[in-house]
């Protein structure tokens, strides 16, 4: 069965910065199970959050 998954901006955020925390396990899972879905709304706000100084070192 394919799966279709969509992480909020924190959650895809968290899985970047600890593969090994529990959103870090999602994403892999998903990632290996299904499809992620994005909207161009969500890419927007991924843009800009990680746009931030302070997360330049996670992308």
């Amino acid at each position: 069965m394919h799966r279709f998954w969509v992480f909020d901006t924190n959650t895809i955020l968290s899985a970047l910065m600890n593969e090994k925390s529990i959103p870090g396990r999602a994403l892999i899972k998903a990632r290996e199970t299904g499809t992620l879905l994005i909207s161009s709304e969500i890419a927007a706000e991924y843009f800009e959050v990680f746009s931030r100084p302070k997360f330049e070192k996670y992308v």
